[in-house]
């Protein structure tokens, strides 16, 4: 199942053009953590969702996807391609070509009413 989505976090970030599980199970490892943390879905959105200037969807086949990669930092801090342990590099054979992006204004304004209540829910007033 090709399933494109959003993620908005409370502390972190999940690339857009990425397939959904893994943001779920980096959701899911925050969680554990004690981290507080929360996934918004966005279906069917393309990177660059909230973008009125890509109404309708632009394609572009040479631009660098990493769907098919699996990403970890080690100890050192750096970004390793975690099946071959490796460094990653744009060059690694889970890079693929090809994306389009596009506007999707039901979801930009649901992701604008849930940042707003986000922001409005964390900087209250203390009681």
């Amino acid at each position: 199942m090709n399933e494109h989505v959003a993620l908005l976090t409370r502390e972190s970030h999940c690339a857009c053009f990425r397939r959904v599980a893994p943001c779920r199970a980096y959701v899911e490892r925050l969680k554990a953590a004690g981290r507080d943390v929360g996934l918004t879905e966005y279906p069917g959105v393309r990177h660059v969702f909230d973008g009125r200037a890509f109404n309708p969807q632009l394609t572009l086949p040479k631009a660098q996807t990493l769907c098919h990669c699996r990403l970890a930092e080690n100890d050192l801090g750096q970004v390793i391609n975690a099946d071959t342990r490796q460094p990653f590099r744009h060059a690694d054979a889970c890079v693929e070509r090809g994306a389009t992006i596009g506007y999707d204004e039901k979801a930009t304004a649901d992701a604008r009413k849930a940042v707003a209540a986000f922001v409005a829910e964390t900087l209250k007033p203390a009681r």
